[in-house]
């Protein structure tokens, strides 16, 4: 046998090895990740990040908790945006059916009574869970924001709020994520106080 003979073979048992031996333990090893993480879980020591799923939220985050906040604060601009505006399309995506059936029923009357709402979200001066079952997929959060919020009348007169007033609202939301296909986090219940 001639020395490139034996190259060739040598390449060929190592091409033949990877493929019927390690590739599979890959394709095993990411499907246990994908699990790991789709259940709630967090990639251990010696796990290999590079074969874990990419996530729908890119995170920085250490814990599934400070992840969870990230997506909580997401969905807070996205659905107090959606209500103020009306918009129950975008509300239906975000929201419990029993939420939905709530704001639409505000959102009518306020068509109804020829009224329109402006909100402008100013900061997040502190988001706290409350109470956190990653598992069982609840979150309770705790919102405490700056925010502009006013209502007009079809003669653009402000009948409810101050224009251009900042004021500081607490709002505890309720989480939940279903076991269906799209496994998306819904808003479930709110409460809300004015602060000032």
């Amino acid at each position: 046998m001639t020395p490139g003979t034996l190259a060739l073979c040598l390449l060929a048992g190592y091409v033949l090895w990877r493929i019927f031996i390690v590739m599979p333990h890959q394709q095993v090893e990411r499907r246990r990740l994908r699990r790991l993480i789709e259940s709630g879980g967090t990639l251990q020591k010696g796990d290999d990040p590079a074969l874990a799923p990419c996530t729908t939220v890119p995170s920085v985050a250490k814990t599934p908790e400070e992840d969870f906040i990230l997506v909580a604060k997401d969905m807070f601009r996205r659905i107090s945006s959606a209500y103020a505006a009306g918009d129950k399309k975008a509300l239906e995506e975000l929201v419990s059916p029993y939420v939905l059936e709530r704001f639409s029923e505000a959102i009518d009357k306020r068509i109804a009574d020829k009224l329109t709402m402006d909100f402008e979200l100013g900061d997040f001066e502190q988001v706290e869970i409350e109470r956190f079952t990653y598992r069982l997929n609840e979150v309770r959060v705790r919102f405490i924001t700056t925010q502009v919020n006013y209502i007009k009348n079809d003669k653009d007169e402000i009948v409810s709020g101050i224009f251009g007033r900042l004021r500081a609202v607490s709002d505890v939301w309720e989480f939940e994520r279903r076991h269906d296909v799209m496994r998306a986090w819904k808003l479930v219940a709110t409460q809300s106080e004015s602060l000032l």
